[in-house]
């Protein structure tokens, strides 16, 4: 009797300590292996409630466009960068309901560059799904997104436990530590490509009044969520930013939603147009 009292001593013991571990590994490897997306993304969760005046939120063309801090050191705004490359629109509307928790009187800025990409970047979705905290809004928008995409139900465990997807940085993480110290910096690129590296663009920038059809998912998404921005009141603008060396097609991709957007009586800026 008492070796069966031991034996079932070790096994849940070995239960616990497994669970344990499983557990550490998921938080640990949660955080996505370029710090970069942790000091946009991730460090957003530490920012004190009603701090923010603007969110700024997009893919790369945010921090490539909005410097946070030149904008606080200038004008003393508190606007953070939100953003990751490639971040795909259709996680907009869940983004703004998961943001205005803790920024509900922000003015949420909307970088719509992104509608150009009909293919969604897996590993986008894991920059931002990684970081954002659990709720029923986080398991909506991968389901969303999950259903987008085609995924199966296997396929869609990278989500719930992502270091299933991120396995092959493992190396990564050993040689340059798990989670970098927050920069403060609110999302602004600081990367020494971004401060290093310097062309003239001006005459790669394309120009046109194109309009191309959109994707029957995108169409539903932005009238989503302008519907949702309907119902909230939410406090919001759209942008969208000069692309260099961009296919006529992709631009009038961009040009239509920015129709729809207009068409629903939204502010649009057009910073685009200003170059022309």
């Amino acid at each position: 009797m008492r070796t069966k009292y031991v034996y079932l001593k070790r096994v849940l013991l070995f239960v616990l300590i497994f669970l344990v571990l499983m557990g550490a590994m998921a938080w640990a490897f949660s955080c996505h292996p370029d710090h970069r997306i942790y000091q946009s993304i991730g460090c957003f969760y530490d920012e004190p409630e009603d701090s923010m005046q603007a969110i700024y939120i997009g893919s790369s063309n945010c921090y490539a466009f909005w410097n946070p801090l030149v904008a606080w050191n200038n004008h003393g705004l508190a606007v953070y960068s939100y953003s990751v490359g490639s971040l795909p629109f259709y996680a907009t509307e869940y983004l703004i309901k998961d943001l205005r928790q803790t920024q509900p009187d922000a003015l949420f800025i909307v970088n719509i560059n992104s509608v150009e990409q009909n293919d969604l970047n897996s590993a986008a979705i894991h920059a931002v799904l990684n970081y954002m905290p659990d709720s029923e809004n986080k398991e909506a928008l991968m389901n969303y997104l999950a259903d987008l995409i085609g995924y199966s139900q296997m396929d869609r465990l990278q989500f719930t436990h992502p270091w299933m997807k991120l396995r092959e940085f493992w190396p990564y993480f050993v040689i340059n530590g798990i989670k970098p110290e927050p920069d403060g910096l609110k999302g602004s690129a600081n990367y020494d490509s971004y401060f290093e590296t310097y062309c003239d663009v001006t005459d790669a920038y394309v120009h046109s009044q194109h309009r191309t059809e959109l994707l029957p998912e995108m169409t539903a998404c932005v009238e989503h969520l302008l519907d949702y921005c309907d119902a909230e009141d939410i406090n919001i603008l759209f942008v969208s930013v000069p692309r260099a060396e961009i296919s006529e097609e992709t631009l009038g991709r961009i040009n239509s939603v920015a129709d729809m957007i207009e068409d629903r009586g939204y502010p649009m800026l057009r910073l685009t147009d200003l170059n022309e």
